[in-house]
């Protein structure tokens, strides 16, 4: 593999099976399985995981809060300035994921029960009906491991954003006086 660190983040122009699957990081994998990784195997960061845009974005959300709280007669509160820093798209993303996963639990029993309904009939048993409740058994599971899977991988990748952006608005605090 070649050194990842002048080049792009494969993440950046993947498609879109291959984010759902996360098949924009077999090389790395690869590789990691050969041999230790080093930094210089590392992707470089995409645009808007630099510490220093998630930091400023996070000092802007806290002067809006610190001066609408002002206006409001009342102390800031800093979840209101973290909640600003998720994006919207971000934040539905992540609601929809985590919709779609207890649905598919849901669903999963009912085409189950479905298909042994079918496959009960013996003799007068319709393959068509057959066939499409295994295809539905077969969405529903994929679609709760994929939405378990990215749920996961956004709250985390969230979650490593705000914590850069908060001790980075310590840091400039402490730092400042």
């Amino acid at each position: 593999m070649r050194n990842t660190s002048n080049g792009k983040n494969p993440r950046d122009g993947a498609g879109a099976l291959s984010i759902m699957f996360f098949w924009w990081m077999n090389d790395l994998l690869k590789l990691g399985n050969k041999r230790p990784l080093t930094d210089q195997d590392l992707f470089p960061l995409l645009e808007g995981h630099k510490s220093e845009e998630l930091i400023e974005k996070a000092e802007k959300c806290w002067l809006e809060e610190s001066k609408g709280s002002q206006s409001k007669n009342r102390k800031p509160r800093l979840w209101k300035a973290v909640a600003r820093i998720i994006p919207w798209k971000s934040s539905l993303a992540m609601l929809t994921l985590q919709t779609l996963r207890p649905l598919s639990y849901a669903f999963l029993p009912v085409f189950v029960w479905l298909l042994l309904k079918t496959l009960n009939y013996g003799p007068n048993l319709d393959m068509k009906f057959a066939f499409i409740y295994v295809v539905l058994l077969g969405i529903t599971s994929l679609v709760r491991v994929v939405s378990a899977q990215h749920y996961n991988y956004l709250a985390e990748q969230w979650g490593l954003k705000l914590k850069v952006a908060i001790i980075g608005l310590v840091y400039k605090k402490v730092h400042v006086y």
